[in-house]
Parts: C-alpha cells; sequence; structure tokens
C-alpha cells in the first residue's frame, strides 16, 4: 500500500519547500539560535545545542498525527536552504 505523504514538496518558479532532513542540522541550528529570528516564532527560545536542532527534525519527520509540519524554503537556483515555513495547530 502507498502512503500518501501530508506534506509533499511545493515548488514554485524560484523556491521548492522541501521536508527538513538531518543534513540540515547546521543551518536549522543557526536559524533556531539566532535571537532576532525567534522573536518572531511562537513561543520559542532560542536553540543552545545542535541536539536541539536533530531534535526539532526528527519531530517534524513524521507529520501525519500532529497538527504541525515545517518546510525547509530552498532557493531552486543554487539550491542554498534560505529558511523555513510551516503550519501549526491547524484542525482537519
Amino acid at each position: 500500500m502507498t502512503r500518501i505523504k501530508q506534506f509533499p514538496e511545493i515548488e514554485t518558479e524560484r523556491l521548492k519547500l522541501r521536508e527538513l532532513t538531518m543534513e540540515d542540522v547546521d543551518f536549522v541550528f543557526a536559524h533556531f539560535s539566532d535571537e532576532d529570528i525567534c522573536r518572531y516564532l511562537y513561543d520559542e527560545e532560542p536553540f543552545s545545542s545542535k541536539e536541539e536542532a536533530v531534535g526539532l527534525i526528527s519531530w517534524y519527520k513524521n507529520p501525519e498525527g500532529k497538527n504541525h509540519n515545517r518546510w525547509g524554503i530552498v532557493r531552486k537556483e543554487d539550491g542554498v536552504l534560505i529558511g523555513t515555513c510551516g503550519y501549526h495547530c491547524w484542525e482537519t
């Protein structure tokens, strides 16, 4: 039986939204340890270790059954991960 992914990759002309992977740990740590970025996140304290970034990526690996998802935002021109975005607390 083929499982349909609840959050598939999404592409625009210039960007791709994709699942975060363990290869993104350094970026996720830098992103979520930045106080200026975390100031705008819902109830998030800045990360203080890479283990927290690993935990975040692991938690988002299987969004089914959760009311959260987070994608990596990749610039298609050069394949660089430039940010993240997601859905939080929706009802189905």
